[in-house]
């Protein structure tokens, strides 16, 4: 039975926090510690989205809630997957000629801590528009859903404020991460 969030850490305090050993240690200097603290829980989840033309749509009576506009795909070494959403951003951003600022509400999913703020640290989003909502390690990361699920939260958010333009980005395996431009219609 499910009759409680099971990704609250009730007992949590900064020093329980501080005290969590790392699950990954890096190069001494290069990167922060990963510890159960400053990562996503694992949850359950399932997702699903419905893509399709606007003829289509039209054609089936669905509602249109907001059109894709513009993706991007990158890579890093393998074993600096953390700053691949970085990398991928800078490539949408210069092909588009937007910038941060022209984003509503932007999500970077926090797999780890240390993936946002380093997406944070070269950005400098508005943060009142940064994961508005909560993001991975508040909210939870259902591998294999996650991309919907922010998505979904995303637009949620926009609908709920009248935001136009949402920008989401987050790692995939293999030291690769994407990003996704959403425009909210309606």
């Amino acid at each position: 039975m499910l009759d409680r969030d099971e990704g609250i850490r009730y007992d949590a305090s900064l020093d329980r926090l501080a005290a969590l050993p790392p699950a990954q240690s890096w190069e001494p200097d290069t990167a922060p510690d990963i510890t159960a603290g400053n990562s996503s829980s694992m949850n359950d989840g399932a997702a699903a989205a419905l893509i399709a033309s606007r003829d289509t749509a039209e054609r089936l009576g669905l509602p249109i809630r907001a059109r894709l506009l513009h993706f991007s795909v990158a890579a890093e070494d393998p074993v600096l997957v953390l700053s691949a959403p970085n990398r991928a951003t800078r490539r949408l951003l210069s092909r588009t000629g937007l910038s941060i600022e022209d984003f509503d509400a932007l999500e970077c999913n926090e797999a780890f801590a240390a993936i946002a703020l380093m997406w944070e640290r070269e950005f400098k989003p508005d943060p009142a528009r940064f994961n508005p909502r909560g993001g991975a390690i508040a909210i939870g990361h259902p591998l294999g859903a996650s991309g919907v699920r922010i998505t979904a939260t995303l637009l949620n958010h926009l609908e709920a404020t009248g935001g136009r333009l949402g920008f989401q980005t987050m790692c995939e395996g293999g030291g690769q991460a994407n990003c996704t431009v959403i425009e909210r219609l309606g």
